[in-house]
């Protein structure tokens, strides 16, 4: 019965030199610097120190739109991988460029194994490579004869396997792979699911796979097992299509970015609105925790948690708009013993004086009109009262009709 307070929210708008059709839409953490790195549509990478929110150095790229940007402890060094095929390291010290491959055909997709020893990447030709870091390739498949960008690829917590999700050329259906790390062996191909968004994210724990669907019924997250099969789902509501999903280091929330523009379906192609959801599970019960919206202005919304803090989310906007937002668990109890439990734009009430119930389930749900962002209970001497402000601004009260209810 707890719920997710913002303990801190600090905004800052960066200095990134670009226009609207140049927007910051990749972000990575340097965590032995403290550094927060950011890619926009021309590639051109910005490192902002996390502990004075300046940013130190700027590089331009000059090779079109990244698929991955990650940061190689071992190496110190940035490594982008290009649309256009090209793999390019940005040395930290010396800031200096070093072309260390290139994919023909381009880069579908690319993501580095949790600890940094292996880059997968999709080609655009549909060839799936894995490299090491000395840049040698160790395995090599073919899997169709061409892939539509956007193409997903994600990695399991521990590395020993990884998830690729992909749409062949000509219109051919969507198919979500599980790999192996060892030689690059398929494991198993996903149950087919119409509608599938480019789109994955692995809990960190290993427990499940998680990409998002959309059909005329809506939008929902499937929960997939490492041998293919699907294994729950939950429906996410809200304006916009689901762009992007990220895991906490701790498995304990999962950061959903909607977006609404007509270009939404690609990853970090938006221009449009776009809201953060904050999704928590307990007792097999998916609620939302926190909801933020973000104006068109923002021009998209790009979202990574921290590796060393859970429960620290970095998010940075399109035109430079960086926010360090740092959470806190907190349960919910007034006084006189009532719990309140937040899911989304229902409050669950339940007095634990006059009954134990066990979530999810509760005494009365209150419905709002709006996710909810913060509450707070008031002791009036014969009542209770309980405010909530949601997440469009409006400020909503609930109290109690008689003093023992």
């Amino acid at each position: 019965m707890r719920n997710l307070q913002i303990c801190s929210w600090k905004p800052w708008h960066l200095k990134v030199r670009n226009t609207l059709d140049e927007q910051v839409d990749a972000l990575c953490l340097d965590t032995e610097r403290n550094v927060v790195l950011l890619a926009s549509e021309a590639a051109e990478i910005t490192a902002v120190s996390a502990d004075c929110h300046q940013v130190t150095w700027q590089k331009d790229m000059g090779a079109g739109r990244l698929k991955d940007l990650a940061y190689l402890l071992e190496q110190e060094a940035v490594c982008c991988c290009c649309a256009s095929g090209e793999i390019i390291l940005i040395h930290a010290d010396s800031l200096e460029l070093e072309e260390v491959g290139a994919v023909e055909g381009g880069i579908a997709a690319a993501a580095w194994s949790s600890d940094g020893a292996l880059l997968v990447i999709l080609s655009c030709h549909g060839q799936l490579l894995m490299l090491n870091q000395d840049w040698d390739i160790l395995a090599e498949v073919q899997l169709e004869d061409g892939v539509e960008a956007p193409a997903a690829i994600a990695w399991r917590g521990d590395g020993k396997h990884f998830a690729t999700l992909s749409r062949q050329h000509a219109g051919g259906g969507t198919k979500l792979r599980t790999w192996s790390r060892e030689g690059m062996q398929e494991v198993a191909e996903g149950h087919k699911a119409d509608g599938l968004l480019p789109v994955l994210a692995w809990q960190p724990n290993g427990r499940h796979l998680y990409t998002a669907q959309r059909d005329a019924h809506g939008q929902r997250v499937l929960l997939y097992e490492l041998n293919g099969l699907q294994h729950g789902s939950f429906n996410v509501s809200g304006p916009g299509t689901i762009t992007d999903m990220h895991w906490s280091a701790d498995s304990q929330l999962l950061a959903i970015i909607l977006t609404t523009s007509a270009s939404s379906q690609a990853q970090h192609t938006s221009r449009g609105a776009s809201r953060v959801q904050i999704w928590h599970r307990s007792n097999w019960h998916w609620y939302l925790k926190a909801d933020k919206p973000f104006k068109a202005e923002a021009c998209g919304v790009t979202a990574k948690w921290d590796e060393e803090q859970p429960l620290r989310l970095h998010l940075c906007s399109g035109i430079g708009g960086y926010r360090q937002v740092d959470f806190a668990w907190q349960p919910t109890v007034s006084a006189r013993g009532t719990a309140a439990v937040v899911d989304g734009c229902r409050l669950l009430l339940t007095p634990l004086r006059l009954s134990v119930i066990p979530p999810p389930l509760c005494s009365l749900p209150a419905s709002l009109p709006a996710p909810i962002s913060h509450l707070a209970f008031c002791d009036h001497g014969s009542c209770e009262a309980v405010a909530v402000l949601l997440s469009d601004g409006r400020l909503g009260v609930f109290k109690s009709r008689e003093a023992d209810s």
